[in-house]
């Protein structure tokens, strides 16, 4: 289902959640508000998942965690705020995870060590904090990106390709 750059506003219809033979889904570059529906838990066939440069608010749902066989996760340049949830560390087929631009605090999960299969992983502009390097202990990232430049960064990373500051300039690491 291919929805992007429709000028779609409201709040994402919960309905979506019902729709469980789904296998992609792209509501990015719209005016979505509101929160990310907990039963997007729900749709155990979906590999994409993007809902990028919205105004989309509210945690990332702990439910996205059943989605056992997801491959791309990208949330970027929303509103969102809080901590990430432990759940997305066990999904054991996630390449790409697209974070930054948002609000996400506190350090990363542990059990994001799990992530075997990830390529792309994108946290930059957030209030993120801590060593965020133990992700990279199983795999080679070929894109990792934080806020770990400049001296009052809060956020430690050997492994990052890229270190942003809080001027918003990121350079290679």
């Amino acid at each position: 289902m291919d929805l992007q750059k429709n000028l779609l506003e409201g709040r994402i219809p919960t309905e979506l959640g019902l729709l469980t033979n789904l296998e992609s889904m792209g509501l990015h570059e719209n005016q979505f508000t509101g929160n990310i529906p907990t039963q997007f838990g729900n749709l155990k066939r979906i590999t994409e998942m993007a809902m990028y440069k919205n105004q989309l608010t509210g945690g990332l749902p702990t439910e996205l965690g059943n989605l056992e066989i997801l491959k791309v996760l990208d949330v970027a340049t929303n509103g969102l705020r809080g901590k990430l949830p432990e759940e997305l560390g066990y999904l054991p087929y996630l390449e790409v995870l697209n974070l930054y631009g948002n609000g996400f605090n506190g350090n990363l999960p542990s059990s994001y060590e799990n992530f075997k299969s990830l390529n792309v992983f994108q946290i930059q502009f957030n209030s993120l904090s801590g060593n965020v390097g133990f992700v990279c202990n199983e795999i080679m990232l070929a894109d990792m990106v934080a806020d770990c430049g400049g001296a009052s960064s809060k956020v430690k990373c050997s492994c990052c390709t890229y270190c942003c500051d809080r001027t918003g300039s990121c350079e290679e690491n």
